[in-house]
């Protein structure tokens, strides 16, 4: 019982401070530019947090662009389907060009938001060099095996 609680304060400080730090000042500047609704009621939000200079995006709404993956065996043919918490089984960007970036996704489904976070940063420029680490180790051991010890 008393972890239950520990974690929803958790879940419920985590998902406070990253709409203070991120979204909040977002939907109030837009509020203030007149480019957002006064009444705005926030379904989705994304941020990519670059690692350089560069300013964070923030999207709000229908300018998110992410994937959601339903589990298998729930009947999503019905009309008025609307997933809940429990039905997703992941949510990621869809963006390769941000796969660099640190970036933050919440979705509000039927029964209550869900918060994804990632601040991994250069996931793509890593993943190119594993990729290429793997070349090397299959001609050293090509090398090896071959007697090709003096390279030259």
């Amino acid at each position: 019982m008393i972890k239950d609680n520990y974690e929803e304060n958790f879940i419920n400080n985590a998902f406070n401070n990253i709409m203070e730090i991120y979204f909040n000042p977002e939907i109030e500047r837009r509020k203030q530019n007149n480019t957002l609704e006064e009444n705005f009621e926030l379904i989705a939000a994304q941020a990519f947090i670059f690692p350089d200079e560069r300013p964070n995006i923030i999207r709000l709404n229908a300018e998110v662009q992410a994937t959601v993956k339903i589990k298998d065996g729930i009947n999503k043919d019905a009309s008025d389907y609307f997933p809940n918490c429990e039905d997703v089984e992941s949510i990621e960007i869809s963006e390769n060009e941000y796969l660099n970036c640190g970036h933050i996704i919440i979705i509000r489904f039927k029964d209550y938001y869900q918060l994804k976070f990632d601040f991994i940063y250069n996931k793509k420029t890593c993943k190119s060099l594993l990729d290429n680490s793997f070349q090397f180790l299959k001609t050293a051991e090509f090398a090896l095996k071959n007697n090709f010890l003096i390279p030259i």
